[in-house]
């Protein structure tokens, strides 16, 4: 895969210069990942308002005080530079946020009541709040692939065949349902398993860019994807 300028090389770049669509590179890349940055605030102990408040005014902060130019870029994933910036903020500059309540700075994030239920049941789990981030981010990487892979299917019929065979995405799943599904399709159990490894290539491709777009180098890729299969099975 050829490695194009990403979101995060982008952001980068901003950290020395103003480079044009850094800022909405950054909103992408934040907007995008936010559970785990939630996720990790409510590990780390605080309560569910408070960890909204502290996620809204750190990307306030990352996007409108310029906070990336402190980015170490000797630590080229967006992942390590995130969590550890969350990390200083929650123990230096939270306080001092208060004020800067959910929808400041004009940067507003869609706090979905499903997903932090989903978030919050996970601290029944316990757990290290540092592996749960790194769970919760891939998750939110498959989440957004997902995302990306419904977008494409625009019409109908693509959509039902879409939500029938998504459950196939990992390679564990619902193998107890492929008769079913391919009832419901009304194709043979061989054509369903086609259709199963080609959304599952498609499915890996894209996860591919979703992890490019979150590193420095092209040559972190796999390393980053074998840390966040690591992660996952944890």
């Amino acid at each position: 895969m050829e490695f194009h300028t990403t979101r995060w090389t982008l952001v980068l770049g901003a950290a020395d210069s103003q480079l044009p669509g850094a800022d909405s590179a950054l909103a992408e890349l934040v907007g995008a990942y936010w559970r785990p940055l939630y996720q990790h605030a409510r590990f780390r102990g605080l309560p569910h308002h408070d960890a909204q408040d502290a996620v809204q005014s750190f990307i306030a902060g990352l996007i409108t005080q310029k906070a990336i130019r402190r980015a170490d870029r000797t630590r080229g994933r967006f992942r390590t530079f995130l969590l550890s910036a969350f990390g200083n903020f929650l123990l230096n500059e939270h306080r001092k946020t208060k004020t800067l309540k959910r929808g400041g700075a004009n940067v507003v994030l869609a706090f979905d009541d499903t997903v932090l239920a989903e978030v919050d049941a996970r601290l029944q789990t316990g757990g290290d709040a540092v592996a749960s981030f790194d769970r919760e981010w891939a998750q939110a990487l498959i989440s957004q692939v997902e995302k990306r892979l419904a977008a494409d299917r625009q019409d109908a019929d693509s959509k039902r065949e879409f939500d029938l065979l998504r459950q196939f995405l990992s390679q564990e799943g619902a193998d107890a349902n492929r008769q079913a599904v391919a009832d419901a399709l009304g194709v043979s159990r061989e054509t369903l398993k086609v259709k199963v490894h080609r959304l599952r290539t498609e499915f890996r491709r894209l996860l591919r860019e979703e992890v490019a777009a979150t590193v420095e180098d092209p040559h972190e890729i796999e390393e980053e994807l074998q840390h966040l299969r690591k992660a996952l099975a944890s």
